[in-house]
Protein backbone atom coordinates (compact mmCIF):
# COMPACT_ATOMS: atom_id res chain seq x y z
CA UNK A 1 0.00 0.00 0.00
CA UNK A 2 0.97 3.62 -0.89
CA UNK A 3 2.00 5.34 2.21
CA UNK A 4 0.94 8.54 0.50
CA UNK A 5 -2.63 7.26 0.12
CA UNK A 6 -4.92 9.18 2.35
CA UNK A 7 -8.20 8.14 4.32
CA UNK A 8 -10.61 10.22 6.36
CA UNK A 9 -10.39 10.16 10.15
CA UNK A 10 -13.28 8.13 10.40
CA UNK A 11 -12.27 5.52 7.88
CA UNK A 12 -8.64 5.63 10.34
CA UNK A 13 -10.89 5.43 13.34
CA UNK A 14 -12.00 2.00 11.86
CA UNK A 15 -8.79 1.13 10.47
CA UNK A 16 -7.67 1.22 14.33
CA UNK A 17 -10.63 -0.75 15.22
CA UNK A 18 -9.87 -3.38 13.08
CA UNK A 19 -6.19 -3.22 14.01
CA UNK A 20 -6.98 -3.68 17.80
CA UNK A 21 -9.38 -6.69 17.49
CA UNK A 22 -6.93 -7.98 15.51
CA UNK A 23 -4.31 -8.03 18.01
CA UNK A 24 -7.06 -8.80 20.65
CA UNK A 25 -7.58 -12.14 18.98
CA UNK A 26 -3.48 -13.07 19.56
CA UNK A 27 -3.13 -12.09 22.98
CA UNK A 28 -6.62 -12.09 24.81
CA UNK A 29 -5.95 -9.19 27.07
CA UNK A 30 -9.01 -8.23 29.12
CA UNK A 31 -7.46 -4.46 29.07
CA UNK A 32 -7.43 -4.44 25.19
CA UNK A 33 -11.19 -5.89 24.89
CA UNK A 34 -12.78 -3.09 27.36
CA UNK A 35 -10.84 -0.55 25.56
CA UNK A 36 -12.46 -2.46 22.52
CA UNK A 37 -15.52 -2.12 23.80
CA UNK A 38 -15.41 1.70 24.58
CA UNK A 39 -14.63 2.18 20.98
CA UNK A 40 -17.13 0.69 19.21
CA UNK A 41 -19.18 3.21 17.07
CA UNK A 42 -22.97 3.26 17.32
CA UNK A 43 -24.89 1.79 14.04
CA UNK A 44 -26.17 5.26 13.69
CA UNK A 45 -22.37 6.80 13.27
CA UNK A 46 -23.37 9.27 15.85
CA UNK A 47 -20.54 8.60 18.23
CA UNK A 48 -18.61 5.65 20.08
CA UNK A 49 -19.61 3.65 23.56
CA UNK A 50 -17.17 5.82 24.97
CA UNK A 51 -18.43 9.64 24.47
CA UNK A 52 -14.60 10.71 25.18
CA UNK A 53 -13.24 7.64 22.27
CA UNK A 54 -14.11 10.16 19.15
CA UNK A 55 -12.28 13.04 20.87
CA UNK A 56 -9.18 11.38 22.41
CA UNK A 57 -8.75 10.16 18.08
CA UNK A 58 -9.21 13.45 17.35
CA UNK A 59 -6.58 14.64 19.11
CA UNK A 60 -4.24 11.61 18.70
CA UNK A 61 -4.07 12.33 14.87
CA UNK A 62 -4.10 16.44 15.65
CA UNK A 63 -7.62 17.02 14.24
CA UNK A 64 -7.33 16.49 10.87
CA UNK A 65 -10.23 15.39 9.17
CA UNK A 66 -7.90 12.99 6.71
CA UNK A 67 -4.78 11.13 7.58
CA UNK A 68 -2.02 9.35 5.05
CA UNK A 69 -1.83 5.63 6.02
CA UNK A 70 1.54 6.82 8.25
CA UNK A 71 -0.27 9.38 10.19
CA UNK A 72 -2.78 6.60 10.96
CA UNK A 73 -0.93 4.37 12.41
CA UNK A 74 1.03 6.87 14.80
CA UNK A 75 -2.37 8.11 15.61
CA UNK A 76 -3.25 4.74 16.85
CA UNK A 77 -0.21 4.19 19.02
CA UNK A 78 -1.19 8.45 20.05
CA UNK A 79 -3.82 6.93 21.34
CA UNK A 80 -3.25 3.95 23.17
CA UNK A 81 -0.81 5.93 24.91
CA UNK A 82 -3.19 8.44 25.69
CA UNK A 83 -5.29 5.64 27.03
CA UNK A 84 -2.62 4.20 28.81
CA UNK A 85 -2.16 7.93 31.05
CA UNK A 86 -5.96 8.50 31.45
CA UNK A 87 -6.60 4.89 32.65
CA UNK A 88 -3.88 5.31 35.20
CA UNK A 89 -1.26 2.57 33.39
CA UNK A 90 -3.30 -0.27 34.58
CA UNK A 91 -3.38 -1.20 30.76
CA UNK A 92 0.41 -2.58 30.56
CA UNK A 93 -0.26 -4.50 27.20
CA UNK A 94 -1.62 -1.34 25.62
CA UNK A 95 1.39 0.64 26.59
CA UNK A 96 3.99 -2.19 25.43
CA UNK A 97 1.99 -2.17 21.71
CA UNK A 98 1.85 2.00 21.42
CA UNK A 99 6.05 1.57 22.58
CA UNK A 100 6.22 -1.78 19.52
CA UNK A 101 5.10 0.82 17.13
CA UNK A 102 7.26 3.82 17.43
CA UNK A 103 9.12 5.19 13.75
CA UNK A 104 12.47 6.39 14.17
CA UNK A 105 13.73 9.37 12.70
CA UNK A 106 13.33 8.10 8.89
CA UNK A 107 10.18 7.04 9.80
CA UNK A 108 11.13 3.68 9.74
CA UNK A 109 9.33 1.19 12.09
CA UNK A 110 10.93 -1.50 13.91
CA UNK A 111 7.98 -3.70 14.43
CA UNK A 112 7.05 -4.71 10.47
CA UNK A 113 4.25 -7.45 11.41
CA UNK A 114 2.30 -4.65 12.93
CA UNK A 115 2.48 -2.40 10.23
CA UNK A 116 1.68 -4.98 7.83
CA UNK A 117 -1.03 -5.77 10.27
CA UNK A 118 -2.37 -2.28 9.98
CA UNK A 119 -2.09 -1.75 6.15
CA UNK A 120 -4.10 -5.19 5.80
CA UNK A 121 -6.76 -3.19 8.39
CA UNK A 122 -6.35 0.29 5.97
CA UNK A 123 -6.94 -1.91 2.74
CA UNK A 124 -9.96 -3.88 4.32
CA UNK A 125 -11.72 -0.64 5.79
CA UNK A 126 -11.27 1.74 2.07
CA UNK A 127 -12.44 -1.21 0.41
CA UNK A 128 -15.30 -1.58 2.23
Amino acid sequence: MDMIRKMTSLQAFKAMICFLDAYYDEIQSDDLGSLLGDIQLFEDGSGTWDSAAWNDWGIAIEKKESVFVLEGFKGVSNFLNAYYIRTSSSARELKELSDEMMFDENERSSCFPLWNRWVGCVEKIINE
